[in-house]
């Protein structure tokens, strides 16, 4: 072998290690992307736990939203508790629906995500939160939720259920 023949295989050899080695950073990076899908995903949940935990760990702030869910009248002070409550999780469940927008999480959560939101969106008293003002929402979440609003069917019949069990109001 000649000098130039053994320079053609030493190029054909480095295309084949760089050819090899874009495919190992490509896998690597797609790897990298789902791992921090799954991180971020997994701490949004985190953070909706723990807005729901809220409710089930203080008795009264569960009557209070319960109520407002349902649609009932409650003093000015139950209502500030309430959309402070509301506003909590609806940044949250913004930030997710940013996620997925991005394309940073695959459909099945993305799924699971919307039904979990669809969940406040039934509500007559969510609704009526809702549109006393969206403040610090973006423009695309406010398309968005109020587009659920004509899709999810308006149902505060567990909610009722749920006031009719619970000590009188204050």
């Amino acid at each position: 072998m000649d000098l130039e023949q053994a320079a053609f295989v030493a190029e054909v050899i480095s295309g084949i290690g760089v050819i090899l080695s874009l495919i190992y950073l490509t896998s690597e990076v797609r790897r990298s992307t789902k791992q921090s899908q799954r991180e971020s995903m997994a701490l949004l949940t985190a953070k909706r736990t723990e807005i729901m935990y809220q409710v089930t760990d203080n008795p009264e702030l569960a009557s209070i939203v319960w109520r407002c869910l349902s649609g009932a009248r409650v003093p000015a002070h139950q209502w500030a508790r309430y959309s402070l409550y509301l506003t909590t999780t609806m940044v949250t469940i913004e930030m997710g629906f940013k996620k997925i927008w991005d394309n940073e999480v695959d459909a099945v959560t993305a799924k699971t995500w919307q039904e979990g939101a669809d969940f406040w969106f039934k509500y007559p008293g969510m609704r009526t939160w809702w549109k006393a003002g969206q403040i610090g929402f973006s423009d695309m979440f406010r398309d968005y939720i109020d587009e659920r609003f004509k899709v999810v069917e308006v149902d505060g019949s567990d909610a009722k259920q749920i006031v009719a069990s619970l000590p009188s109001a204050d």
